[in-house]
């Protein structure tokens, strides 16, 4: 689920006990007790795990500079994905009505930051996108204090990714969010005919033209269109064939260096599942 540079951390000693919560402590670097009752079912104690888990490995460094409603959005949800991911219904259904739902209607603030990172996830762009470029955001800002300038970064990130997942088809939005130190450009592949007919060309020019304006992240986003397979399948295979050589050309033509190239279900806005390719550049500045 991770696809930023670093690892969660390797060690998590689990202490049980006889009573009280899953509450976390901390050993040493990298390390932390998890006190969790063998008392309770099981279902309780795994979803406490998890939630003790990815409360002490999300947002590092940065958590001091996010919202609370913003914390409680990402933290709940990255929890309900991995769990999902346990593919063991009974514990999931324990974390949504017990933890979940209470958290993410806690305010209407709270409810809001939920209904945008829901939006965001369902496009697939929670754990491919928004965390990596938090990730990345984390390390420039190690050491600082939080300043309102932080917040408003994080939250205008927030705004621009779900304005942006959450357009109906044909509707224009921006796709390029630039501050001080979060600067994303989002390259869309969506108009069939158009790599068909002009190939890799255009999106090249566009790669070409992010980099010069200094956006410290591009993302090209291929959405492949099922109506082909059923309709056309040499048209299909044509349209892969031309995805593939775009991502060669570019690798090729630019300076920015790859650093995913990933392909994953998601919902479209109508809610048909669509296959998608996501391929992240950097540019040559980025560490």
């Amino acid at each position: 689920m991770h696809f930023g540079s670093n690892l969660l951390p390797k060690a998590v000693d689990i202490s049980w006990v006889q009573s009280g919560a899953g509450t976390t402590y901390d050993i040493r670097e990298g390390e932390f007790v998890v006190r969790l009752d063998p008392s309770e079912q099981q279902p309780k104690n795994i979803a406490l795990l998890a939630c003790a888990l990815v409360k002490r490995t999300t947002l590092i460094g940065i958590r001091h500079a996010v919202e609370q409603p913003l914390q409680i959005a990402i933290d709940m949800n990255l929890i309900r994905n991995l769990l999902i991911t346990i593919n063991k219904p009974i514990i999931l259904d324990w974390f949504l009505s017990n933890e979940y739902r209470q958290q993410t209607t806690i305010n209407q603030d709270t409810e809001k930051r939920n209904s945008q990172i829901l939006s965001i996830d369902e496009r697939g762009l929670f754990t491919r996108l928004l965390l990596v470029e938090l990730e990345q955001f984390s390390k420039e800002m190690i050491g600082r204090e939080s300043r309102p300038y932080m917040v408003g970064e994080i939250e205008g990130l927030i705004d621009f990714l779900y304005k942006f997942c959450s357009k109906p088809f044909g509707y224009d939005v921006p796709l390029r969010y630039s501050r001080a130190f979060i600067r994303i450009a989002i390259i869309i592949v969506a108009k069939t005919s158009k790599i068909i007919q002009e190939g890799p060309t255009p999106y090249i020019r566009a790669m070409q033209y992010n980099l010069e304006k200094q956006f410290k992240s591009i993302y090209i986003l291929a959405y492949d269109k099922d109506w082909l397979g059923q309709k056309d399948y040499e048209m299909q295979k044509y349209f892969d064939e031309q995805l593939k050589s775009l991502g060669d050309k570019i690798d090729k033509s630019t300076v920015a260096k790859k650093t995913h190239d990933i392909k994953f279900s998601c919902l479209d806005f109508d809610g048909n599942h669509r296959i998608t390719r996501l391929l992240r550049y950097i540019s040559p500045e980025v560490k």
